[in-house]
């Protein structure tokens, strides 16, 4: 059966309806249900099964002045939502519980996990890229090399006449670029100057690609530092 009501910020009203299931199809804000004088707090989405059944039910809401809406029934409550935990507080002493079959637990929101032991990560085989990286600078910067990709520096550049082509190179897998601390204006990875990626002073990029570039600089006086990593 469905029950909508109104309640006001920290707010209660009361309800009196049967059943053994309580499903939050609608609320806002979290709610605290008082059942048989247990109480549990539900967000939207969430439920809660009472196999003893229920005949009232007293509503809390526990944030802003919001719509709620609630299905309440017999039997078991099965429903298209994401199965989220339910938080239950005030329990009286609990009975042993005796497992039958097999059980299934499925979780489907994010978990913290606490406790946990030592365990071992496998060794990353790859890493794949999709569209260029960006990396700003913070600090000193240590570069490790592993065989058989091999660094190569390159000569800085002042773009003296306002702009630089980087030839393209089958057998770089990185370029690297730095704007030098000292510039005045932007640099312009791309095509021209205000198309393409902006390198204020001092910022960095990274660029995992062997086709030729482009650098433009606003002030042609300003420099670009090259790095190259390659097979």
């Amino acid at each position: 059966m469905k029950h909508v009501i109104t309640l006001a910020e920290l707010s209660q009203s009361e309800l009196f309806v049967t059943g053994q299931f309580i499903y939050v199809k609608q609320a806002q804000y979290p709610i605290k249900l008082t059942v048989n004088q247990k109480q549990y707090s539900l967000e939207q989405g969430e439920q809660v099964q009472i196999t003893e059944g229920f005949e009232r039910i007293k509503v809390f809401n526990l944030g802003e002045t919001q719509e709620i809406t609630l299905y309440c029934g017999h039997g078991e409550f099965r429903s298209g939502g994401n199965g989220r935990s339910v938080h239950i507080t005030n329990l009286p002493a609990q009975q042993p519980v005796k497992q039958f079959g097999q059980w299934k637990v499925h979780i489907n929101n994010p978990v913290e996990i606490a406790n946990m032991p030592d365990f071992t990560l496998p060794d990353i085989q790859k890493v794949k890229q999709s569209g260029s990286w960006q990396v700003r600078q913070s600090g000193e910067w240590s570069i490790h090399i592993k065989s058989p990709s091999q660094y190569a520096g390159k000569p800085s550049e002042t773009l003296s006449n306002g702009q630089h082509f980087i030839a393209g190179n089958t057998k770089r897998k990185e370029l690297i670029l730095k704007a030098s601390h000292t510039n005045e204006g932007m640099i312009w990875i791309g095509s021209a100057i205000n198309n393409g990626i902006p390198m204020r002073a001092g910022e960095a990029l990274v660029l995992t690609t062997s086709a030729a570039v482009k650098a433009f600089a606003e002030i042609p006086s300003d420099r670009l530092h090259i790095g190259e990593i390659t097979s």
